[in-house]
């Protein structure tokens, strides 16, 4: 019998947990843990003292805080979780205590999905107490105006986002090279196709930042909506990912 078919398989809630632990233990992870929730109280607070016309509400806050806060930084986090095993050269050791590199894999997503969720409750309670807060300071009644298909929009929203920072880590596997891919490319992709008329009107077929928009308003997209967001998930997460998976399983570390 095999060496592999011998070892015992690791529990998978055991894999997720020492994932879990990875993505707050480290400095880089920690910093960027800090980083996420001043950006998530920044944000709400910030749009609760210039909310516009309409004044603040709990949507407009929630919509602020994980647009600009969690948005922005969670993919980041997702990088760093998946590369930085890769440039401090541990991954051989986990490789060593669960042989099975899909497992791992697994794991680490399964991890960043978590942090996602987690944060995302975070990031609703902050808005919920900025509008109290703006509502006592400004003597007026707080707006509750979102509903769950917002909610569940902006959860699928951040999970793509943290999917794609996921897949480029996978890909590239070094943490400056995978963040400034992943903040770059789509930024020069689309640049490029606005002065190519046929393509910047197919744009949300191919650009996730931008399919995603209807996904923040709510769940009820149109048919043609919810292809776009499959074409630009499958052209910027799985690409990318699947190449990233099939280098980890087939390649030498």
């Amino acid at each position: 019998m095999s060496a592999l078919l011998a070892h015992a398989p690791v529990p998978f809630l055991r894999i997720w947990n020492a994932e879990n632990r990875k993505v707050v233990n480290t400095r880089a992870g920690a910093v960027f843990l800090g980083l996420i929730a001043l950006a998530v109280v920044g944000m709400s607070v910030v749009m609760a003292i210039w909310p516009g016309d309409t004044g603040p509400t709990f949507g407009l806050l929630l919509n602020g805080s994980a647009s600009m806060g969690l948005a922005m930084f969670m993919p980041i986090l997702a990088i760093l979780a998946v590369t930085s095993e890769f440039s401090q050269r541990t991954l051989a050791v986990t490789f060593a205590l669960e042989p099975r590199r899909g497992r791992v894999v697994a794991g680490k997503v399964a991890a960043a999905l978590t942090t996602t969720a987690v944060l995302l409750v975070v990031a609703v309670a902050v808005a919920a107490v900025v509008l109290l807060g703006a509502a006592v300071v400004r003597g007026e009644t707080a707006v509750w105006d979102v509903d769950g298909g917002v909610l569940v929009g902006t959860l699928l929203t951040l999970v793509l986002v943290v999917l794609q920072g996921t897949a480029f880590g996978l890909l590239l596997r070094s943490t400056p090279l995978a963040i400034i891919t992943y903040l770059l490319l789509p930024s020069v992709f689309a640049f490029v196709t606005m002065f190519i008329s046929p393509i910047r009107d197919a744009l949300p077929w191919f650009e996730l930042s931008n399919a995603t928009v209807p996904l923040m308003e709510g769940l009820a997209l149109t048919g043609t909506q919810w292809a776009q967001l499959a074409s630009a998930s499958f052209l910027w997460i799985v690409v990318p990912g699947g190449i990233g998976v099939w280098r980890l399983l087939r390649g030498d570390l």
